[in-house]
């Protein structure tokens, strides 16, 4: 992907790096690291791109969080804790990497600058806000012998 900002404007764009991707993705779910993968791509003029990124995102957090909770106990607590955040953040950093990787070491190295890591933080937290209102909702709508 070739980068269409002149040099001399660089500077006052910013970016997530791959780094920044994987731990958003990690403490936010795919959500969260779907979000910064899509900020990038509309800094990269590819906003179809970018958009169709924020729709798998909401769709893969939503049936995640859906599925965890429909799956029978015995069967989640035969899993490690780990294993399912660290599947979902290996396919988002792949990816990122395997469509930005290239794009953001070049625009770093021209002069882009990478959004802080407090940034990351708030965003990640803050989608994880939303996946906890969501799991209680899915709680409440849920009938309980599913849940069982």
């Amino acid at each position: 992907m070739e980068n269409t900002l002149g040099t001399d404007e660089t500077s006052q764009y910013k970016l997530y790096t791959l780094g920044q991707i994987g731990v958003a993705t990690y403490l936010g779910g795919p959500i969260a690291g779907c979000y910064l993968v899509s900020e990038n791509f509309k800094h990269f003029d590819n906003t179809r791109l970018a958009n169709k990124i924020q729709i798998i995102g909401i769709v893969s957090t939503f049936l995640l969080f859906a599925g965890i909770l429909l799956v029978p106990e015995r069967i989640m607590d035969s899993i490690p804790n780990m294993v399912i955040p660290l599947i979902y953040t290996a396919l988002i950093a792949g990816y990122a990497q395997k469509s930005q990787g290239e794009t953001i070491k070049e625009s770093l190295a021209i002069g882009y600058q990478k959004y802080s890591g407090w940034r990351v933080a708030g965003v990640s937290l803050g989608f994880l806000f939303l996946e906890l209102l969501y799991i209680i909702a899915l709680v409440i709508v849920i009938p309980e012998e599913f849940l069982a």
